[in-house]
């Protein structure tokens, strides 16, 4: 499963949201397995705030290897963040635009084929602000349970307020033909509130660890050993 560590803040800088559904497998894992943590920005037609956020990340002990994916950029982003290239960040380009989800997983191919498959592997936009101890966090809660498989931290905007809903459940068969409709999705859900969304009225934010089944792509720590990448 994945997890929300609710002591752990991060603020989403711009107002558009994307989701990540993932998928987690058991593996036993102790402190010492640990050894580096690689981050994989992607970036899109927005070369200026990526560099500045690779450099603000850059100065981070915390992170040994950042790897910027240019998802394809008309405006040229790719060759104007060749300067950024160093021996703890690597720029690349993916051959084709194929959305979100195969951006991020060419990132994380690279760091598989070139730094190793073991470790800590950091998904993020670059439209986001978080600090080094944020993310000493979300390493330590990996390097403990060792039945998460992801985990994130609480979203806030600009506003200093927190996102509404920012954690899923994993569709189930009847849930894929509801959200088929998008009448029938907002009326179940408001009635009975069954989708995949869950509102955070719902989740108890006494607990430090909050487990569940998927997280906001827009930024979150997983076990890379358990990252699985389909190649089709």
């Amino acid at each position: 499963p994945g997890a929300i560590l609710s002591s752990m803040k991060f603020v989403r800088t711009s107002r558009n949201s994307r989701q990540w559904f993932g998928h987690s497998q058991q593996n036993d894992k102790t402190l010492e397995d640990f050894k580096m943590v690689s981050m994989v920005i992607l970036n899109y037609n927005d070369w200026e705030l990526t560099q500045n956020y690779s450099q603000h990340i850059s100065s981070m002990k915390t992170v040994d290897h950042i790897v910027i994916v240019d998802n394809c950029s008309p405006d040229h982003s790719f060759e104007k963040l060749q300067s950024l290239s160093c021996n703890k960040i690597d720029v690349i380009k993916t051959e084709n635009n194929g959305g979100y989800a195969k951006g991020n997983n060419y990132g994380v191919q690279h760091v598989i084929e070139h730094y190793g498959s073991e470790g800590i592997i950091i998904i993020s936009n670059p439209d986001i602000e978080v600090e080094e101890q944020s993310i000493k966090q979300l390493i330590e809660v990996l390097e403990v349970r060792k039945d998460i498989f992801a985990v994130t931290g609480l979203v806030y905007n600009i506003k200093d307020e927190l996102s509404p809903i920012f954690t899923w459940h994993l569709p189930t068969i009847p849930m894929l033909y509801v959200n088929s409709s998008t009448i029938l999705r907002n009326v179940l859900f408001q009635l009975f509130g069954y989708g995949t969304k869950i509102q955070k009225e719902r989740i108890d934010f006494t607990q430090k660890v909050i487990q569940c089944e998927a997280l906001p792509g827009c930024f979150f720590a997983a076990d890379l050993s358990k990252w699985k990448i389909n190649k089709n």
